[in-house]
């Protein structure tokens, strides 16, 4: 209703289905590394997707200009997911040191 009459509503069920299933999908992942790592890639790639979807079909006038809000809603995403994985900033000179100089054991014997 926002953002004007769909004349495709399979379309518009098609997407709303993907993206009830990508959110269970990320919600109900693992709390493992990987697991966030997955899901983490999965709600970059989905937001990346929608955001250019946006940002080539509102110029060409095929959807309305108010899908720019949900292109910037889409780039928060991303930065959100991006912001999440970099540890703190004191942890990353720590990390930065401790690559620098590789430890070294001799074995002796």
């Amino acid at each position: 209703m926002v953002l004007g009459p769909k004349t495709d509503r399979w379309l518009v069920k098609t997407v709303a289905g993907l993206l009830i299933v990508n959110g269970i999908t990320q919600l109900t992942t693992s709390s493992t590394a990987i697991g966030l790592r997955q899901a983490r890639r999965l709600g970059v790639g989905t937001a990346a997707v929608l955001a250019a979807i946006d940002l080539v079909y509102v110029p060409a006038r095929r959807i309305s200009k108010m899908y720019l809000a949900d292109a910037a809603i889409e780039v928060g995403w991303i930065i959100a997911w991006y912001r999440v994985d970099k540890p703190p900033k004191g942890d990353r000179q720590q990390l930065n040191s401790r690559s620098a100089r590789p430890r070294r054991t001799t074995v002796q014997g």
